[in-house]
């Protein structure tokens, strides 16, 4: 039987605590980790891991999978992802360096396995623990609430076939990446609501004709 350190048992209550009240809370802290976004990335366009695809743009797309998106396996990844990096980050030894952030960084560290380091060097390497990167293949995504008690399953997130947050991931399964649906909404001008329905529904790729302006 696999026994676990004295900090995973301590991720692992307060990841189970955070279950009961999951399904409004990143929704409820987009507000907030939007306001704490500014000062930490600075200029709107600003692409941490050089996916192709800036990082308020990578929120965005969360946003509306926590908040608009349907009940389905990517929502709950997605919301089991966030609960489970808050605790990560609680337990850090160098929270207290970054704490007024922990909502964003608990958001921006489910869009892709690159965004850890770049952080780090941001932050001064406060961040040693393992966070949960949302990831699919297919339809079928992780981190998965079926496996909730496997707390090593948290622990060797390696890049998937999709991560569908990022600027090489396709949220909508179109065939068309997000970085090339916001490349094509960017060259008519458009806003960011209009990248957010193209990467999210499988019938727009972005380059249907836009009625609005200024992405």
């Amino acid at each position: 039987m696999k026994h676990l350190s004295p900090l995973a048992i301590f991720i692992s209550t307060a990841f189970f605590a955070a279950q009961n009240v999951h399904a409004q809370t990143l929704c409820d802290s987009m507000d907030s980790i939007f306001s704490q976004h500014s000062p930490v990335l600075l200029a709107e366009n600003t692409d941490l891991d050089n996916d192709g695809l800036s990082e308020t743009a990578s929120l965005r797309l969360i946003e509306y999978v926590a908040c608009e998106g349907p009940d389905d396996d990517l929502k709950d990844a997605t919301l089991t992802a966030f609960d489970f990096n808050l605790a990560v980050f609680d337990a850090e030894t160098g929270a207290a360096d970054a704490v007024s952030y922990r909502l964003l960084i608990a958001a921006i560290m489910l869009i892709g396995s690159d965004i850890q380091t770049q952080l780090n060097t941001a932050f001064g390497d406060v961040f040693t623990g393992s966070y949960a990167v949302v990831q699919c293949t297919g339809l079928d995504c992780t981190p998965d609430p079926v496996a909730l008690g496997q707390i090593e399953v948290f622990s060797f997130v390696s890049r998937a076939t999709n991560e569908p947050y990022t600027g090489t991931g396709d949220l909508d399964l179109d065939g068309t990446n997000n970085a090339t649906e916001f490349n094509n909404i960017d060259t008519q001008n458009g806003f960011m609501t209009d990248f957010v329905n193209a990467a999210t529904d499988s019938t727009l790729d972005g380059s249907e004709t836009q009625s609005n302006r200024s992405l």
